[in-house]
C-alpha cells in the first residue's frame, strides 16, 4: 500500500482509538486491529465499558478464521474483560458459545476441533490476577464466574463438543 501523509495524521490526532480498531475489523485487517489494541491498551482501557466490549463483540466479522481470532482472545481479550470489566465475562461468554457453533457452518471443513477451541477459550485463558486455581491447560474461575447462566452454559457445550470429538476419532 501507499503512504498516506493525510492519513497518517489524521491517526495521529485521533482520540478514540477503539473506533480504529472496530474501523480495522470491520475491514477485515485483524493484524492491525490487534497491533493497535496491543499498543493503545493503556490508553483506552480506563473509559472501557461493556457497551465498548459489545461494539468490539459485535464488529469481528464472521468470516476472520477461529485460528486466528482464539491466540488473540486467549493472551489478551478474555484476560482484558476479566481484569477491567468483570460483568463483561457473561457477555464474553455467550459471544464465545454463539461463535463456537456458528463455526459449524462457517468453517465446516475443521469442525467440531474449531468449535472445542473456541468454546474452551474462556477456560483456558491466561488469569491476569492469578486469582483461582490454574493448570497448564485450564483456568478454573472463582465462584463468582461459574455461577453466572451463561458461563454454566458454556462449559456444557465444552463437553458436548468433547463428547462429539470423541464420536469422530
Amino acid at each position: 500500500e501507499k503512504f498516506s501523509g493525510i492519513s497518517w495524521i489524521e491517526f495521529l490526532n485521533s482520540t478514540d482509538l477503539l473506533s480504529d480498531i472496530v474501523w480495522h475489523l470491520k475491514e477485515r485487517d485483524l493484524m492491525c486491529a490487534q497491533y493497535l489494541w496491543l499498543r493503545h491498551q493503556p490508553e483506552f482501557e480506563r473509559q472501557f465499558d461493556e457497551k465498548m466490549l459489545e461494539t468490539l463483540l459485535g464488529t469481528i466479522p464472521e468470516d476472520i478464521p477461529s485460528r486466528h481470532l482464539c491466540l488473540w482472545f486467549k493472551s489478551v481479550i478474555i484476560p482484558f474483560v476479566r481484569r477491567i470489566i468483570p460483568k463483561g465475562q457473561k457477555m464474553l461468554a455467550q459471544w464465545l458459545q454463539e461463535r463456537a457453533r456458528n463455526l459449524e457452518l462457517t468453517e465446516k471443513c475443521n469442525w467440531p476441533e474449531n468449535g472445542l477451541e473456541m468454546a474452551e477459550l474462556y477456560f483456558v485463558s491466561r488469569n491476569p490476577n492469578e486469582l483461582g486455581l490454574s493448570s497448564s491447560w485450564i483456568w478454573i474461575p472463582l465462584k463468582e464466574d461459574g455461577d453466572c447462566e451463561e458461563i454454566q452454559q458454556l462449559k456444557v457445550l465444552v463437553g458436548n463438543l468433547r463428547q462429539l470429538l470423541d464420536l469422530y476419532k
